[in-house]
C-alpha cells in the first residue's frame, strides 16, 4: 500500500512518501479523567480535543446542579459563558504538546476551573480581555463533517471512537484500488505565522478538537458512551448532553434530542441557541441585551448544514 501511495502521490504532485508512512507510531496513552458531581468522565487525550471536555465539566461543576436543570435565560448565559472560557483557554494549545501550552496542568485542575467559573455573572458578560490571551484568530484550524461511533459489547467492553477527513470527503481525492478518500488535515496547518500552535514543521501533530468521551456512575457501571462532529462546538455540544443526563436525570433520547445552548469560534462571539421549544425567541433577546455581541439564530429542529453545527452525537 505504502509503494501504491507513493507512486500516486509522485504522479499527482502530492506531497507524502512511503518514508512518511513508515515514521508513523501507535501511542498506547491514558485518557484525560475528571469527575463531574461523582461520576467518573474519560475523554482523549491530547493531540484530541478532551482537554477542552475537561475543562468544561470542571467550570459547570462550581454551579449548583440545580443552577443547570430550568430552561432559563441565566442557564443558557452560563452554558455559553463557560464554552466561551473553554475555547480561549483552548485558544493558548501548544501544537507540540496538544495541550493547553504552559498552562496544561493548571488548566486541566479543579482549583484553574473554579478561578475561570468566578468570572461568569449572572446578568452580563465578560469582556474580552478577562479571558482571551493573545490568540491570533487566525490561527484557528478548520474542521468539519466528522463521524462518531459509540459500541458496547456483551461483556461490558465500550469503545468511543471519533475520526474525520477534515472537509467533506476529505482531500476529494483517491488512490485508485485502495478503497478510501484522503484526509484534508494539511490546510488546517498555518503556513506563515510561526507564532500559531499549528504552524506547520516537522513531526509536528495536529491538534484537533475530537472528544470521543465515557462517562461512568460511581459503582463503575457505564453512564454514556458519546461523542460528536462539530469542531470547536464539540466541548459544548458534549457537556450539554451529559448535564442533561448528570443534572436533569433526562433518559438518554431526551439528553441527545434536547436544544443545546452552544459557542464556536474562537475569537468569534457566536452563540448558537434554538428559537423554538425550550429556547425560545425571547430568551435569545434576553442575552443580546446582556451583551452576548452575536447570536445565530436557528430554528429546531435542526436540518441541513445546522445539524453539523449542533452536533451529530452518536
Amino acid at each position: 500500500m505504502a509503494d501504491q501511495i507513493e507512486a500516486d502521490m509522485i504522479h499527482g504532485g502530492g506531497f507524502l512518501r512511503k518514508i512518511d508512512l513508515a515514521m508513523v507510531r501507535v501511542r498506547d496513552v491514558h485518557p484525560l479523567h475528571t469527575t463531574y458531581r461523582g461520576r467518573q468522565v474519560f475523554t482523549v487525550p491530547p493531540p484530541g480535543g478532551g482537554a477542552a471536555v475537561i475543562e468544561a465539566f470542571n467550570i459547570l461543576e462550581s454551579f449548583a446542579g440545580e443552577h443547570l436543570i430550568e430552561d432559563t435565560v441565566t442557564r443558557h448565559h452560563t452554558l455559553v459563558e463557560t464554552f466561551r472560557i473553554v475555547l480561549a483557554d483552548r485558544g493558548q494549545v501548544s501544537a507540540t504538546s496538544g495541550l493547553f501550552g504552559r498552562r496544561s496542568s493548571v488548566a486541566l485542575s479543579k482549583d484553574h476551573a473554579r478561578e475561570r467559573a468566578s468570572l461568569i455573572s449572572a446578568d452580563s458578560v465578560i469582556a474580552d480581555s478577562d479571558i482571551y490571551g493573545p490568540v491570533d484568530p487566525e490561527c484557528a484550524p478548520p474542521s468539519e463533517s466528522t463521524t462518531q461511533v459509540s459500541v458496547a459489547d456483551r461483556w461490558g467492553n465500550v469503545v468511543s471512537l471519533t475520526q474525520t477527513l477534515g472537509r467533506s470527503w476529505g482531500a476529494k481525492v483517491a488512490t485508485r484500488g485502495l478503497g478510501f478518500p484522503y484526509n484534508s488535515f494539511l490546510e488546517s496547518f498555518n503556513f506563515d505565522k510561526p507564532q500559531c500552535p499549528g504552524y506547520l514543521q516537522p513531526n509536528i501533530r495536529w491538534p484537533n478538537d475530537m472528544a470521543p468521551t465515557i462517562v461512568l456512575d460511581d459503582d463503575g457501571s457505564l453512564v454514556v458512551a458519546l461523542g460528536t462532529p462539530g469542531s470547536d462546538l464539540i466541548p459544548g455540544i458534549i457537556a450539554n448532553v451529559v448535564s442533561n443526563l448528570v443534572d436533569r436525570g433526562s433518559d438518554l433520547e431526551a439528553a441527545v434530542a434536547f436544544p443545546r445552548v452552544l459557542f464556536g469560534g474562537t475569537l468569534d462571539l457566536v452563540p448558537y441557541v434554538e428559537q423554538t421549544g425550550s429556547i425560545t425567541a425571547a430568551d435569545i433577546d434576553a442575552l443580546e441585551d446582556m451583551g452576548h455581541k452575536t447570536v445565530a439564530r436557528y430554528l429546531y429542529p435542526a436540518v441541513g448544514r445546522s445539524i453539523v453545527l449542533y452536533g451529530g452525537v452518536n
